[in-house]
């Protein structure tokens, strides 16, 4: 992907992000922030993961796009 190394994640986040804005109670904001922080710490084990397969080539896909937008 040129604009993002983690679409999936990115959709998922404004889909939650989205029911916080249709349905904004305390329920919604809680899994919001709960959603983003699980998702961060799943590209962060990703991330290492695909370090260690790949090497060098995935250290300078990091270095021209970016994690998430």
């Amino acid at each position: 992907m040129a604009y993002s190394r983690n679409p999936i994640f990115l959709g998922m986040l404004f889909s939650v992000f989205g029911l916080f804005l249709v349905l904004p109670n305390l329920i919604t904001f809680f899994v919001s922030c709960c959603s983003y922080i699980v998702i961060q710490i799943q590209i962060r084990l990703e991330e290492e993961f695909l370090g260690r397969q790949h090497g060098e080539a995935y250290t300078r896909y990091k270095e021209r796009v970016r994690r998430l937008i």
